[in-house]
């Protein structure tokens, strides 16, 4: 047994209408066969494909404030780091000696300034004198002060939890304020930045789900969310950047890998969609031929998202009602039709027509 195509009969009777004179469709009470489709309810999301690069949530390269010679490192390349960990410290020798230089010499001044205020009180030294000792004694806890945060700047710490990176530097190196030492990450959460076009501005927002995929983990995908996004538009190439958190709670992504990323910009899991063959656009309106008590009705309606085949009815039909999606040519309104194709089902009574 032969199979035909439903759509080779469409063109068949078609040719056979013409060869009779019917061309501009068969003759009233003949009804001219169609294939045809549902209005369904589907799962239709909006999505950009845009590549990237990922970000640590935190990075920072540890540099001495003072210069001074290495001597311990207290990390090893690699580990994880807590928040206020010593990962370097500098000889303390001279810092240490001018801190407590500094401590006697507030002492001094701490009792000249003690003597001079019970003298005061017995007339026996000036004001002059008084105030003399004061600032001294003021001067004092001031060079302490800087004594001490100089000590302090010896011992570099890690400014939050995180991987400690590659040192730069080996025990008794000299090092000058401001040279590199080494660097912090903070992974378990990273930052994909990537770029969408300017089109979509009024699309975006925070929170939009994102899918990210790497070359360097086949068939593994990352999720994700929106949370900025930059207040202008590249001038160069009209786009606007994003960037999204993504989970790394495995460790496995490294800050700097080359992302793919999956935005969805919109969903809707309840979308009336017909195939896209279903359209009969005149001018800037869109039509459907739908079938309504075995005629077709030129129907206007409104369209969405068009992807992947499937037009999205904003307006205009229902769930249920059936659409024409072959054989359009030979049609006009209120011709008789006849569907041909198995799956579909005629409703006589679809609520779509008024």
């Amino acid at each position: 047994m032969t199979v035909v195509h439903p759509g080779v009969w469409i063109a068949s009777i078609s040719l056979l209408l013409s060869s009779v004179g019917y061309a501009a469709g068969p003759p009233a009470g003949v009804a001219m066969p169609v294939e045809t489709a549902m209005v369904k309810r589907d799962n239709l999301s909006q999505r950009i494909n845009a590549v990237g690069n990922l970000l640590a949530n935190e990075t920072v390269v540890i540099r001495p404030e003072i210069s001074g010679r290495v001597a311990d490192i207290h990390f090893k390349e690699g580990d994880p780091i807590k928040k206020g960990a010593v990962l370097i410290t500098l000889d303390q020798g001279e810092a240490q000696a001018r801190t407590a230089e500094s401590q006697a010499q507030v002492q001094v001044t701490k009792v000249s300034f003690d003597r001079a205020s019970e003298l005061i009180k017995r007339n026996l030294i000036s004001q002059q004198h008084l105030d003399d000792a004061n600032a001294q004694y003021t001067a004092a806890i001031a060079r302490l002060n800087v004594n001490q945060e100089l000590l302090k700047k010896t011992v570099l710490t890690s400014p939050f939890d995180g991987i400690a990176g590659l040192r730069q530097v080996s025990p008794g190196d000299y090092v000058q304020p401001g040279q590199a030492i080494v660097t912090v990450l903070d992974q378990h959460l990273l930052k994909a930045e990537f770029q969408v076009p300017e089109i979509y501005i009024a699309q975006l927002r925070n929170g939009m789900e994102v899918t990210l995929s790497s070359d360097a983990y086949p068939g593994k995908q990352f999720s994700g969310k929106v949370y900025a996004i930059a207040p202008g538009v590249n001038a160069t190439s009209r786009s606007i950047t994003l960037r999204a958190k993504i989970k790394n709670d495995d460790n496995i992504l490294r800050a700097g890998l080359f992302a793919h990323i999956d935005l969805q910009l919109s969903h809707n899991s309840k979308a009336l969609v017909i195939p896209e063959e279903a359209l009969w656009p005149m001018g800037d309106k869109q039509f459907v031929y739908q079938v309504f008590d075995g005629k077709a009705k030129l129907t206007p309606i409104t369209t969405g998202l068009r992807l992947n085949g499937k037009v999205e009815v904003v307006a205009g039909l229902h769930e249920g009602d059936q659409v024409v999606t072959g054989g359009q040519m030979k049609l006009r309104p209120d011709a008789a039709v006849m569907s041909i194709n198995a799956a579909a089902k005629p409703d006589s009574k679809s609520s779509g027509a008024k």
